[in-house]
């Protein structure tokens, strides 16, 4: 997941909703992705101040996060990201299976 600077979010949502740019024109310009500026723009329409908060709040928080894992030793580090693996493999497993379980109740419909 990329993060992006809420100054850079505040302009992207001011041209899209207040200058009443496209917002295809201004994700080529910016080479940024349509979903992405929908989704801020969806938010600075419900709040205009929701980019006001501390910037790059979610990176400052998984670098908190991740500081957990400064003191760990190979071996540790190791077993971790096995661990994780095994867990993302889980989780895949059921987006399938959620996905096979939708398109089965589409297709009876």
């Amino acid at each position: 997941m990329k993060l992006y600077s809420n100054d850079l979010k505040k302009t992207v949502c001011h041209r899209i909703c207040d200058d009443k740019e496209k917002i295809s024109d201004v994700s080529k310009e910016l080479n940024l992705p349509v979903k992405t500026i929908e989704k801020w723009a969806a938010l600075y329409r419900k709040d205009p101040t929701s980019f006001n908060g501390i910037d790059n709040y979610e990176f400052a928080k998984r670098k908190i996060h991740a500081a957990r894992y400064n003191d760990l030793d190979k071996k540790s580090l190791i077993a971790e990201l096995k661990r994780k693996d095994s867990r993302i493999e889980y989780l895949e497993s059921v987006i399938v299976s959620k996905d096979y379980q939708i398109k089965t109740m589409e297709k009876k419909s």
